[in-house]
């Protein structure tokens, strides 16, 4: 009873999911850094370069609202709309219909019935996205669409995905 009670919970519970994918998301060991410290809510957001006195405000660089990580990740309208963008962009390159529900948003993370080499890029397309955006964030940089796409298509060849 038990165990059919931990399988139960465990896939219908998305945080096990991902937690688990953190081997399988990427090769590259900063993306898997940031992805578990984003999933364990340790990401260094301006909030806290303020409180240390390394920043001289916790405004985001892109919205001007008090920064945080629900801030950063879920709340600010530039983000919402750079997420947007980025899956409209994988989905015309891949010709797919891929649409993250909130929660899987929230945690970088996708499942469900597609194919798993078209997740595994998606995955790891929006954690790239992730992480362009909390670089640029905490290091006072623009984020250039283009460029951000030059980057996803260069991990490409590293993760050899099609």
């Amino acid at each position: 009873m038990t165990l059919e009670l931990a399988s139960t919970t465990k896939s219908k519970d998305p945080l096990p999911f991902s937690f688990n994918s953190l081997k399988n998301i990427c090769k590259e060991s900063k993306s898997k850094e940031f992805q578990f410290k984003l999933i364990h809510r340790i990401v260094i957001t301006i909030k806290k370069l303020f409180r240390y006195g390394i920043k001289t405000d916790d405004e985001c660089l892109y919205c001007g609202d008090h920064d945080s990580i629900d801030q950063a990740f879920k709340d600010c309208g530039f983000d919402k709309r750079l997420v947007k963008n980025v899956i409209d962009w994988f989905n015309a390159v891949n010709n797919s219909n891929l649409i993250p529900t909130t929660e899987e948003n929230l945690l970088g993370i996708m499942s469900g019935p597609y194919d798993k080499a078209l997740l595994k890029k998606f995955n790891n397309t929006r954690l790239s996205m992730r992480y362009c955006i909390h670089s640029c964030k905490t290091h006072n940089k623009a984020i250039h669409f283009s460029t951000f796409v030059d980057k996803v298509l260069s991990k490409y060849r590293i993760e050899k995905f099609s």
